[in-house]
């Protein structure tokens, strides 16, 4: 194995490399789902949780990173909660988690809310595949605050979720040079 000498530049390099190099052979092995969503989870922890940087997604949601994420997403913003009329011994969808088109999203929502639900979606395994005819063809990623409230839904194909990986590999490989 090489040397490495900054773990968080070598690490988004080898991944990237990875994604680039390496999805066909996942793909093959009909393993490329576990494999994108390892590459993005380790992706979002090594950059965006080291308190020494700032992050490359800490804007707005802007036309670039608009493009690489699935038309329809639910989230609640906590504006939007109505916490007394919620149970807090359940996980529940709230009436408030509506399908909404990213649109919404644009000009309203940061990218680091965003990368942050991915994060712990992934993170607390909220992830449930969906098949068609023995495959996995998406997955639905969600996540549950610790009032057990369902605040965040959305379903990337696999080859939007690889789309997804690459750009936040890309990005940060930008970022970290």
């Amino acid at each position: 194995m090489t040397e490495m000498h900054s773990f968080s530049r070598d690490f988004v390099k080898r991944t990237h490399e990875m994604l680039v190099n390496s999805y066909c052979h996942f793909l093959e092995k009909d393993k490329e789902v576990t494999f994108l969503l390892n590459c993005l989870l380790g992706l979002i922890v090594t950059v965006s949780e080291n308190p020494d940087r700032d992050s490359p997604f800490s804007g707005d949601i802007d036309d670039e990173f608009f493009n690489v994420i699935p038309n329809q997403i639910g989230y609640i913003q906590f504006n939007e909660l109505d916490v007394g009329n919620l149970c807090d011994t359940q996980v529940t969808s709230t009436p408030g988690l509506s399908v909404k088109h990213k649109i919404d999203l644009k000009n309203n929502m940061k990218k680091s809310w965003f990368i942050r639900k991915i994060r712990h979606a992934i993170a607390h395994t909220n992830i449930e595949p969906l098949n068609q005819h023995g495959s996995i063809v998406s997955v639905r990623l969600y996540n549950i605050t610790k009032s057990k409230i369902k605040d965040f839904e959305i379903i990337f194909t696999v080859d939007q979720l690889r789309v997804f990986a690459l750009y936040i590999s890309d990005e940060y490989g930008k970022f970290i040079r």
